[in-house]
């Protein structure tokens, strides 16, 4: 299975050369997610091959989470996602206030 550096109408996304591939084909879409609703939580899962990020900056920079959830996609493992407010609080690297007026 492979990842192209372009889209299914043709149109580039990547750099070429940069393609990303699994040994085998998977028929699991683009990324896979899983919530498990436990009493008054839930709790959540997530895989994003072939990383969280397909960005590649100038100087043909990769950013480090380009292909970083393949081998986890590849071996059906996933990672948490918070899911409930405190979780994602705490999961927080930094926030951003919006503010809008009309």
């Amino acid at each position: 299975m492979q990842w192209q550096a372009f889209n299914f109408r043709g149109v580039p996304q990547a750099l070429p050369g940069v393609a990303q591939e699994l040994p085998a084909y998977v028929n699991r879409g683009s990324g896979s997610s899983l919530f498990i609703a436990r009493g008054g939580s839930i709790e959540g899962y997530d895989v994003i091959p072939p990383g969280q990020s397909g960005y590649i900056g100038a100087h043909e920079k990769m950013s480090p989470h380009y292909a970083d959830q393949m081998q986890m996609f590849s071996s059906f493992k996933y990672k948490p996602v918070p899911f409930e407010r405190a979780d994602i609080e705490k999961a927080a690297t930094s926030v951003k206030q919006l503010n809008y007026s009309r």
